[in-house]
């Protein structure tokens, strides 16, 4: 198979299930310059190819994975772009993992796969390099994520990876996910459950294809000059040690962990769940993705799976007000058994909670559970009936936002979504710029959409310098963080179009510097050396400004606008009780005038205006939107 490109395949996986059809297509030149790949790549395709008022459930609907140009050859070359039209939205939605499927199918020769239509019955797709197959999948339908993959794994060998799906997305959970090699997962927006109404169970990939580095040198200099950055900065030693769930020590102490359905945001039990906790009792050893040198992974000792990341630890500890880390742990290995976003499941466990206690809900209307907040036993049992459909568990399997409507109007105060998807973790209270990008976000409320880590770091004259405010500084400033958001918007975008992680380019960095260093200069150098494309730092950023922008444009073509990105009342109206974020509000309002005035968006719609596309290109947004009537 020839590679045409250093960092490029060239060749994408075109799967008609309906018609049982494989294409091989060439990968666009056009599409690489402007779009680069990974999320790039799939929201260009789902803007050309799938209509907004599509269905999610539909089979007009597709299904695009994207891996990017350093996939399987960067350190931290492991991220692979899920994409299709949210269950749980109803509107544009992607996903992203890590692990070694992404390297994988770059190694089989592939930069993505888009599959359309629905297979008659369940299938599964095999990749061995340039062997291409559908396969029977009807004894593997019906199986949990991890006999899923033990069995794929004693038909071909240890050596494939998987993605698959679990009983949650056969059941049309609609915030179900899909997880690679049974660990890693796409977790948010239901991507899980587009797969299961396509009757696609799993894939199933093994590559051995070499792939191209332009410039030898350039690379080695470039991996040895991010090696250095990660080994004396000292936010490495805390990632590689603890992990994400490092972070819920710290967000407990900036009074940001978000505590029983967001009444506040600080933990009577903070300790219990802490990422030093687990490490200290529960690790066995460390573990990482592909390539990665941070390894900020590892196997947990109670079910010898991955280690619950801080958002699990957050959405099945704090947010349901649990405190017994093995009913924590115990939470998160059946999450995983049926294929499901911890983030959701949580927070719509947290929403029944505080209904019962509200006295809205009553234990009959529970199937007799008694379900108040800290019961770390009932939410065990509420995850067993939603991923089953079971009982109350199918009111609940379609997410808060439609259980609210369900319920009634004495319901919705606390329904904690925005754009019908539930509010992640890190309250916005505490953190304000990370609070803007879960409203400005393309795929719904998100942590890693923006990842605005800058407000952690920033010293008052940096933010007053690049974002026009010292409040920019605080994480309970407002004023300067529409500036920031837009900025780290598309800074982190560029990660997910290359295919390399937040967490080891981005997001553990102890300056202002060395993030810029990590995030952009270097991943930049990277592409360069790696396929020979002399595309300058300005220009890559340009690129995935245009990403955020046809995204966008997506959105607002499927009716989303300005008055869609709001909070409950919750956010902007009721103080932080406690803690040291005390006494603060989300100030919407005002960041998102600055934030739509720096994306050069009508401030009253969110609509970008005719000059913000010309400058980016996308004329063919111009032509939409005057069919349209939205210029």
């Amino acid at each position: 198979m020839a590679i045409y490109r250093g960092g490029y395949t060239g060749t994408i996986l075109r799967i008609n299930l309906t018609r049982g059809e494989i294409r091989k297509e060439p990968l666009p030149e056009a599409i690489i310059r402007d779009y680069i790949g990974g999320r790039g790549f799939a929201a260009k395709v789902m803007f050309d190819e799938v209509p907004p008022e599509t269905d999610a459930f539909s089979e007009q609907n597709k299904l695009i994975f994207s891996v990017g140009p350093l996939v399987g050859i960067a350190p931290s070359g492991s991220r692979v772009t899920a994409s299709a039209i949210s269950p749980l939205s109803g509107l544009y939605g992607d996903s992203n993992a890590g692990g070694f499927w992404g390297p994988e199918l770059k190694f089989a020769g592939y930069d993505g796969i888009i599959f359309e239509g629905k297979a008659l019955s369940p299938v599964y797709l095999l990749i061995d390099n340039d062997r291409v197959e559908l396969k029977d999948a009807s004894n593997l339908w019906g199986q949990d994520i991890y006999t899923t993959h033990h069995l794929i794994q004693e038909e071909y060998g240890s050596s494939v990876h998987t993605v698959a799906i679990g009983p949650a997305a056969e059941n049309k959970v609609r915030f179900a996910g899909i997880l690679v090699d049974a660990h890693h997962a796409f977790g948010r927006m239901g991507m899980g459950a587009v797969m299961a109404s396509k009757n696609l169970k799993c894939i199933v990939t093994h590559g051995q294809h070499d792939l191209e580095i332009v410039d030898q040198e350039a690379y080695k200099e470039t991996v040895l000059e991010y090696l250095s950055e990660i080994r004396s900065d000292p936010s490495s030693k805390r990632a590689s040690t603890l992990g994400t769930p490092g972070l819920i020590m710290m967000l407990q102490n900036w009074g940001c962990l978000q505590t029983n359905n967001q009444r506040t945001a600080v933990f009577e039990y903070a300790e219990e769940i802490s990422g030093e906790r687990v490490r200290a009792e529960y690790t066995v050893k460390d573990a990482g993705c592909y390539g990665c040198m941070l390894r900020c992974s590892a196997v947990e000792k109670r079910y010898l799976g991955k280690r619950p990341e801080y958002e699990t630890l957050q959405a099945l500890g704090s947010i349901c007000g649990v405190g017994d880390l093995e009913d924590v742990l115990e939470a998160s290995h059946w999450a995983d058994h049926y294929g499901v976003d911890t983030i959701s499941i949580g927070k719509t466990i947290s929403f029944a909670m505080e209904l019962y206690e509200e006295g809205i809900l009553k234990s009959s209307d529970l199937d007799g559970l008694e379900l108040s907040f800290g019961n770390g036993k009932g939410m065990i049992a509420m995850i067993h009936k939603i991923c089953t459909r079971e009982g109350c568990g199918n009111l609940f399997a379609d997410g808060v936002a439609r259980a609210s409507r369900q319920i009634g109007e004495a319901s919705y105060p606390y329904a904690m979504v925005v754009k019908n998807v539930e509010i992640p973790s890190t309250e916005p209270r505490g953190e304000k710029g990370r609070g803007l990008g879960y409203l400005t976000s393309t795929r719904g409320p998100d942590h890693l959409r923006s990842l605005p880590f800058a407000e952690r770091i920033l010293k008052p004259e940096e933010a007053k310098r690049l974002f026009g405010h010292e409040d920019a500084s605080r994480m309970t400033g407002a004023k300067g963080k529409g500036n920031m958001v837009k900025w780290s918007e598309d800074f982190v975008g560029l990660s997910d179009m290359l295919g390399i992680c937040k967490l080891g380019w981005t997001y553990y960095s102890s300056t202002m510097p060395r993030l810029i260093n990590k995030g952009l200069t270097l991943p930049s150098r990277l592409f360069q050396a790696i396929t020979g494309m002399e595309l300058t730092e300005k220009e890559l950023s340009v690129a995935a400004e245009r990403v955020t922008n046809l995204e966008r444009a997506y959105l607002t073509l499927q009716g989303i606008s300005r008055k869609d990105e709001v909070f409950p009342d919750r956010i902007t109206k009721e103080p932080l009780p406690e803690g040291p974020s005390k006494g603060s509000v989300h100030e919407s309002d005002l960041m998102l005038d600055e934030y739509f005035k720096a994306r050069g968006w009508a401030v009253e719609t969110g609509i970008p205006k005719e000059e913000t596309l010309r400058r980016l290109g996308l004329e063919v947004v111009i032509a939409k939107y005057k069919a349209k009537g939205l210029l």
